[in-house]
């Protein structure tokens, strides 16, 4: 079967097209047992309105990766990214570039459309919509089970459906060998529906006596064996454990470069331990924000990020005596130093690990202000992100949709929280609910609202947060 790409440029200008390429004397390239595509590109030129084939030959990676292709003009001004995934048998592929239909202006980005697996048409990826989650807790039940499955269908039904899936964290109940291998089985089943960008928290770094696995180490496998071939600018951390990745966003002459980050437990810098074995590690941050300092420092004033991890802003209050278990006082200020002192512009956090309701009890995404210094955060600049909280450890049954979209100089990111409908085995999701901070009064929780979902709007040349589109649920 052929694979066609087709481009053409408006302004006449040559294209650049980054192609894997074939050994001395051969057309084509073997890609039999290769880890990194990233490794094997090189640039030719195509003229403007000339066809050109380049064939690729051999077996893809069992793991499906994506092939990448980045589009520049002659001056070497970014076009476009063509992405493909190819099936991981053995293939005689051709990538055509003509001028034949689906045109594409400059500054667009190019996505294959998985709903026509035939023709492999394409489309402008202007957004992209990604889901969070965390705290599954999964044990070794049936009910368990049913939740994973149940959750697999909803995200398989949605549309259109999302680019990838942030897991934030206590994948685990508490870091039982039987419990790792259902929540590998989940991860075999979903990652064929989409890319899956999951961490540990602390339940997932417990120590016991018994039949012990160490979750961390499964996600570290997980980043040099799979994410590291699907997701766009790839980085990982030292020790495996934290990463970052790349998405790019346009709409005619508005680009805009959106970074990831999974930081895993707890965003701090070093290690920590505590005296009690079993929880030793329960809030170490495993060096995280070392790892995120680094990847900041090479970001500019065009890019913005949004972060990853499991142990919530708010975790614990500041006048209760376990104030400091999770995250300490010296630490949330060090996070906010470097979250308000670096170019780029910060979007928002995403993490779990508190499962408690909201006054009324219902399940929600419950907007939370960074708490270590009451009158240094209210009287400057609070840092807001959002905890995917889950009623008794059941994740598993709740997801929040995330689109990001750019149009217009505005990036806008519109959060709407979905349960999975357990009668339904996911065949059905219902509306969520978004508990939302008043901005303007942080002490008065009498003034904060419940939403259906709320959008962040930034203006793409200053990167200054605009204002908040809510969706106000009608009574």
């Amino acid at each position: 079967m052929d694979y066609k790409f087709t481009i053409k440029n408006r302004t006449g200008l040559t294209l650049k097209v980054n192609v894997p390429e074939a050994p001395e004397g051969e057309d084509s390239f073997d890609w039999t047992d290769k880890k990194d595509p990233h490794t094997l590109i090189h640039t030719i030129e195509i003229l403007n309105n000339a066809n050109s084939v380049f064939n690729l030959s051999g077996k893809m990676f069992a793991s499906d990766p994506w092939f990448i292709t980045n589009v520049a003009d002659a001056a070497g001004n970014f076009i476009a990214i063509l992405y493909t995934k190819l099936d991981g048998n053995p293939i005689n592929e051709k990538i055509v570039i003509n001028d034949n239909n689906n045109t594409v202006a400059d500054g667009y980005v190019i996505v294959r459309d998985y709903q026509n697996k035939d023709t492999y048409s394409y489309t402008i990826q202007s957004s992209i919509r990604f889901l969070v989650s965390s705290d599954f807790h999964i044990k070794n039940n049936e009910d368990k089970k049913k939740q994973l499955n149940s959750l697999i269908t909803a995200v398989e039904n949605l549309s259109p459906a999302p680019g990838f899936y942030a897991i934030c964290g206590d994948l685990t109940d508490n870091n039982d060998r039987d419990q790792e291998e259902i929540y590998e089985d989940f991860f075999d089943k979903i990652k064929a529906k989409t890319i899956i960008c999951d961490g540990f928290g602390n339940h997932d770094t417990l120590r016991k006596i018994g039949d012990l696995t160490d979750v961390k180490k499964g996600v570290a496998y997980r980043n040099t064996h799979y994410r590291n071939e699907y997701l766009s600018d790839y980085k990982q951390s030292e020790n495996d454990f934290h990463y970052s990745w790349k998405y790019m966003l346009a709409n005619g002459s508005d680009t805009v470069n959106i970074y990831f980050f999974m930081l895993n437990n707890v965003a701090g810098y070093g290690e920590r331990e505590n005296d009690d074995y079993y929880q030793r590690d329960e809030a170490n941050p495993f060096h995280a924000l070392d790892f995120l300092k680094t990847q900041l420092g090479t970001l500019t004033d065009k890019d913005y990020y949004c972060l990853f991890f499991h142990t919530n802003f708010r975790c614990e209050r500041l006048d209760s005596e376990t104030s400091e278990r999770w995250w300490t006082n010296e630490d949330k200020e060090k996070f906010y130093d470097l979250i308000t002192q670096n170019n780029a512009h910060y979007v928002t956090s995403f993490f779990g690990h508190v499962h408690s309701t909201t006054d009324d009890g219902n399940n929600r995404v419950v907007e939370e202000f960074l708490d270590f210094n009451n009158e240094r955060q209210i009287k400057y600049n609070p840092l807001y992100g959002y905890r995917c909280r889950c009623n008794g450890g059941d994740g598993a049954k709740y997801f929040c949709i995330v689109d990001a979209s750019v149009a217009d100089k505005i990036l806008e990111i519109k959060l709407k929280p979905q349960n999975v409908n357990q009668e339904s085995n996911g065949e059905k999701t219902d509306d969520g609910e978004l508990y939302l901070l008043n901005h303007t009064d942080l002490i008065d929780s009498a003034k904060n609202t419940i939403a259906r979902s709320v959008t962040l709007r930034f203006d793409i040349q200053t990167g200054k947060e605009l204002d908040r589109i809510i969706e106000t649920i009608k009574k």
